[in-house]
């Protein structure tokens, strides 16, 4: 069953329970440019301000799941990172915890922008994932987690995430039962350096589902970012025994 579907083609941001732009340059607002796929018009745009907080949230119902998977559209716009700069744009909140996952941005001058997922545990420790190489460009992330098998110390719980619908990264071995609930995501700018400030960064189409079944593919309108696209990585080993599920 969908759980929560965010596409901003209201025009506005109704649809997220909170909105904070703290002042200064930043902002979070709805923009015809920040629309990545479909036939929508419109999506959401993050203007830096590493003074201010600026943010996005959408929380709902907890989910009662043993198998979430969530997809959306992110586009990093060229934004002007500096070599070994790194922020944190996205993170799927709980109830239990405040993020059960995370996903944060890098920028190297070899590999161009990343992405590096994380993954919560019951005990509230981090288990990090492979960086993975993003176009400057619009791009389809897919997150897949599944909930480990029993709250007595299993630790077979683990997130997939695919990259335009090409699996890029495994976090396994986790034990993660008891804090397995989500109800919401967050886009904003977190750990902004100040060289960055006044720029923009997109997302659109969010889609969850509480089974763990694949979502529909989207295609991306045709917009390329200043720097050209990127690497894309393959499947990575990463966690405690690495292995692919």
């Amino acid at each position: 069953m969908i759980v929560f579907d965010l596409d901003f083609e209201t025009g506005d941001l109704s649809q997220w329970t909170t909105v904070v732009t703290g002042g200064g340059g930043g902002s979070a607002t709805v923009q015809a440019a920040a629309a990545m796929g479909g036939s929508g018009v419109w999506g959401g745009q993050i203007v830096t301000d590493n003074a201010n907080s600026n943010y996005m949230e959408f929380r709902g119902t907890p989910i009662a799941t043993d198998d979430f998977r969530l997809r959306y559209q992110f586009d990093i716009n060229s934004m002007a990172m500096a070599d070994g700069d790194d922020h944190l744009p996205f993170q799927i909140k709980a109830t239990t915890q405040t993020n059960t996952a995370k996903i944060r941005v890098y920028y190297t001058d070899a590999a161009g922008y990343q992405i590096e997922s994380g993954f919560r545990d019951d005990a509230l420790t981090w288990f990090l994932g492979e960086k993975i190489t993003i176009p400057d460009g619009p791009v389809t992330v897919d997150h897949h987690m599944k909930k480990a098998t029993d709250g007595d110390g299993a630790s077979d719980a683990w997130m997939k995430t695919y990259i335009d619908g090409v699996l890029a990264d495994t976090i396994s071995d986790v034990d993660l039962f008891d804090a397995f609930d989500f109800d919401g995501f967050r886009f904003a700018t977190i750990n902004a350096d100040p060289a960055y400030n006044g720029s923009a960064m997109f997302v659109d189409n969010i889609l969850a589902n509480d089974t763990g079944d694949p979502l529909p593919p989207i295609g991306h309108k045709g917009r390329s970012g200043k720097r050209g696209a990127a690497r894309q990585g393959g499947a990575r080993r990463s966690g405690r025994g690495g292995r692919l599920l």
